[in-house]
């Protein structure tokens, strides 16, 4: 008995579908992704940049606090007066050798309590015992919010909110 041998050609116009684990995603797949991720890193660009202000006016209130502390210690350890000198941009420590610019759009009120008033100040003398402070009050302004920072005139410490 003879055997026929058949031979099968392949339909060049019906290719068999690839396995599910070898198909690739399709442009329009990768588009819809792409505008997604967009959209998302829009959002988030727009959330920090309100909040970037923000943190740069409680960071300029944190840097005074500390600032005012050091100048604290230094008239102590010294036994002598410490002076701030105060500007519209900014404030200096000379004894310490600080010299600090308040970050854009942020701006400071300093007040010094003397006979009863509160006054402005255009410098404030940290004297090396606490009992001896002027009463020192301080608004760190941006826009209509503000950051307290306070001198005790009894226990010369400072406080800040």
């Amino acid at each position: 008995m003879a055997t026929r041998a058949t031979c099968r050609v392949a339909d060049p116009v019906s290719p068999k579908p690839p396995h599910p684990s070898q198909r690739g995603f399709t442009l329009l797949e990768l588009l819809i992704v792409l505008t997604i991720f967009a959209a998302m890193a829009s959002l988030s660009g727009l959330v920090l940049t309100g909040t970037l202000p923000h943190l740069r006016h409680e960071r300029a209130a944190e840097q005074l606090v500390s600032d005012l502390r050091r100048a604290r210690l230094e008239a102590r350890t010294r036994g002598v007066e410490t002076e701030i000198r105060l500007s519209p941009g900014g404030y200096s420590v000379p004894a310490l050798d600080i010299e600090r610019v308040w970050p854009h759009g942020v701006t400071a009120v300093w007040r010094v309590r003397e006979a009863g008033r509160w006054q402005a100040a255009a410098t404030i003398a940290l004297p090396p015992r606490a009992a001896a402070s002027q009463e020192v009050r301080i608004e760190i302004l941006r826009g209509t919010e503000i950051l307290p920072v306070r001198i005790d005139p009894v226990t010369g410490r400072v406080h800040a909110g």
